[in-house]
């Protein structure tokens, strides 16, 4: 039993445990800042480089609707067209990185008035508006 006691009290006055303890919390805590310096500083710039292809993408979603467009008018046909135009883009997969969203609406408040020698004509057109 005394040899038990005397084991007890050497390891009560080492200091070998705690340094253990200590390299533990230091990773920990340098784990978080990396983490966070590439939250803060890179993300960012990644998600801006993403969402730029994202509005080139759009652009050219737009152009193939303007071409549709063109198009029914040319063949004097009246068949609905569709074409797909994404909103939004998917998020970077860190910790609070977020996706985009987009918003597309049509609102009909524009006139185009037509004057010809003959006659006047108004017509009522409604423009496509797109927010990112």
């Amino acid at each position: 039993m005394k040899r038990f006691k005397k084991n007890i009290n050497v390891l009560r006055n080492t200091d070998e445990a705690t340094v253990g303890i200590i390299i533990a919390v230091l990773m920990v805590g340098l784990i978080l800042l990396v983490v966070s310096l590439v939250q803060t500083f890179y993300v960012p710039r990644w998600m801006e480089q993403r969402e730029a292809e994202h509005m080139d993408e759009v652009l050219n979603q737009f152009s193939f609707l303007k071409f549709a467009i063109d198009m029914q008018i040319l063949t004097e046909q009246d068949t609905p067209v569709s074409t797909p135009i994404n909103l939004g883009n998917k998020k970077l997969p860190f910790l609070e990185s977020s996706g985009s969203f987009g918003f597309l609406g049509i609102s009909s408040n524009l006139g185009i008035n037509i004057t010809t020698t003959d006659n006047s004509t108004q017509i009522s057109i409604g423009r496509i508006k797109y927010s990112s």
